[in-house]
């Protein structure tokens, strides 16, 4: 890969997979304990509060890094939020999912799949998140919606399964917010 081909990767990757208003939003975590199988954490809001960084969770598999981040959808420009029929509302929280391929010599880049998530309140009430695919710049990311203005705890189950792959990519996390 030559110096134009990398630089391009590392500048557009993340930024192009929503667009480069919603990549200022995207934060990675650092999670070298986590196994294969299932990644579980708890982040809490508090600790983000006054940053324009999103709550997530990032789990590492054979190949494979699947990244997921929850933000508000107030924080979307309004152009953004039209063109994807994203409410702009406090209560509106944004899920961005994104599988990432592994290579040896190159960038980890995003791959196509299918998608689910859902989160379970604190009472065992679970509930689908719609997600859809959305592309951007030959980059492909899923999103979907959840309202938060009757809840304050989240436990998060996303699945994915890459094209052409037998093996979902599994990750739980939970999350509170203030």
């Amino acid at each position: 890969m030559n110096t134009i081909q990398e630089s391009k990767v590392r500048n557009v990757v993340l930024p192009a997979i929503l667009t480069m208003a919603l990549a200022a939003l995207l934060v990675g975590c650092d999670r070298s304990d986590q196994s294969t199988d299932v990644a579980a954490s708890q982040i809490n809001i508090d600790q983000h509060e006054g940053s324009e960084q999103p709550l997530g969770d990032v789990a590492e598999f054979d190949g494979y890094t699947l990244r997921a981040n929850l933000s508000p959808s107030e924080h979307l420009p309004d152009a953004m939020a039209l063109k994807y029929g994203i409410e702009a509302d406090a209560n509106i929280f944004l899920l961005n999912v994104v599988i990432l391929e592994n290579g040896q010599e190159q960038q980890p880049a995003p791959v196509t799949g299918e998608v689910s998530a859902s989160y379970e309140s604190l009472i065992g009430h679970t509930t689908s998140i719609d997600m859809r695919a959305v592309e951007e710049n030959d980059l492909v990311s899923y999103v979907g919606t959840l309202d938060t203005s009757g809840q304050r705890v989240f436990r998060f189950a996303i699945e994915a399964q890459v094209e052409n792959t037998d093996q979902p990519l599994q990750m739980n996390f939970e999350v509170q917010l203030p």
